[in-house]
């Protein structure tokens, strides 16, 4: 009975770590996302004063 609680705790625990990779791998896209919109607007705004 309790290996059958041992592998539900651990399923449990290698979803969270899943979950946290997951949330990770989305912030650093989102981060390279925000940085390269930055990028393109300070080119516009280069590109705007010639």
């Amino acid at each position: 009975m309790g290996n059958l609680r041992q592998r539900f705790e651990n399923m449990a625990k290698t979803a969270e770590e899943e979950n946290k990779k997951k949330a990770e791998e989305e912030r650093a896209r989102r981060q390279a996302r925000e940085l390269q919109e930055t990028q393109e607007k300070s080119k516009v705004r280069i590109l705007s004063l010639d």
